[in-house]
């Protein structure tokens, strides 16, 4: 009788149940946690553009490149040439040499970079050279693949 002249009714037992606990985010006890979460996103952020930063660069500059020769403002002789400052630029070598393949590559890529280059030279260097506008393009195609690739 003492718990009906409280004004408490017996239902059961189910007056011992317990609140459920506090979300996580409302204690107050855990921002710790969430500054570290934070702070180790922004790290793996500038982490990934520091590694592919310099290749996102060198494709922009590409793309640039490849607007311009379309619109006429460069020869292909001048297009070849800045293709070639570009990938040796991206790729960060000295020198492109049919000879010297470079270390990070994989194998399908050591494989056709000696005849690559061997084309290249000759577009180059060997006055006459004939470049139609589909050579030109598989050509834009080629050193993008290995700029994205292989970009240092």
């Amino acid at each position: 009788m003492n718990e009906a002249a409280s004004g408490v009714a017996d239902i059961g037992g189910l007056i011992d149940i317990v609140e459920p606990a506090a979300p996580l985010l409302a204690a107050h006890g855990n921002w710790p946690w969430i500054a570290a979460a934070v702070a180790i996103l922004v790290v793996l952020a500038v982490a990934i553009l520091k590694y592919k930063l310099p290749a996102y660069r060198a494709l922009r500059r590409l793309r640039k490149l490849r607007l311009q020769a379309v619109a006429g403002e460069l020869t292909p002789h001048e297009s070849v040439f800045m293709l070639a400052l570009e990938l040796r630029r991206g790729l960060g070598i000295k020198r492109l040499r049919a000879e010297e393949v470079p270390v990070m590559f994989k194998q399908q890529d050591r494989t056709a970079w000696p005849e690559f280059m061997q084309h290249l030279d000759t577009l180059l260097y060997q006055r006459g050279a004939e470049l139609d506008a589909g050579a030109l393009a598989a050509l834009f195609a080629q050193i993008e693949k290995w700029l994205w690739r292989y970009s240092r």
